[in-house]
């Protein structure tokens, strides 16, 4: 049980290293931010130990934007928000609450299937490293553009 604790909050710890990296990698539609300085806004949703892993006091910044990450139980409780994380057992939340993923929104999920569903950025952890899957129809459907250096380690997913 001890194990399963520790390997629960390693990967929370591996998947927030690697949110907190892609976010530096994104680039958002002119007029997201009214200011240069704007927060940059993470939604994370159904996974706790994620959010934990950001505590009140983590201080991050994506360039000259602040980090600000909230926690939403369901996909009705996302307000607005930059970058969405959704957690494995949420994808059919998220999906049916947002078809498409909204414009100027990052998504990023874990699922088996979530490239596939429309989202972004796919996280997966194969034999203890993790791997990406970057839907590259959805990034540019949702106005993002994510850097080249992620798209040459990424598997590349093309939608049928």
């Amino acid at each position: 049980m001890a194990q399963d604790v520790d390997a629960d909050s390693r990967e929370a710890k591996v998947k927030a290293a690697i949110i907190y990296k892609l976010t530096n990698f994104a680039t958002w539609p002119k007029g997201t931010f009214e200011k240069k300085n704007d927060p940059i806004t993470l939604t994370i949703l159904g996974n706790q130990n994620l959010f934990d892993e950001y505590g009140d006091d983590h201080e991050l910044k994506i360039g000259k934007h602040e980090l600000v990450v909230k926690f939403a139980a369901s996909a009705a409780d996302i307000e607005e928000s930059h970058v969405v994380y959704v957690g494995a057992n949420h994808s059919e939340d998220f999906f049916s609450t947002f078809p498409k993923t909204p414009e100027g929104v990052l998504s990023i999920g874990d699922s088996a299937d979530f490239a596939e569903m429309g989202g972004m950025i796919q996280i997966s952890i194969k034999n203890g490293k993790p791997v990406l899957k970057v839907n590259v129809d959805a990034t540019p459907r949702g106005k993002m553009r994510i850097d080249a250096q992620v798209l040459e380690f990424s598997e590349i997913y093309k939608e049928p």
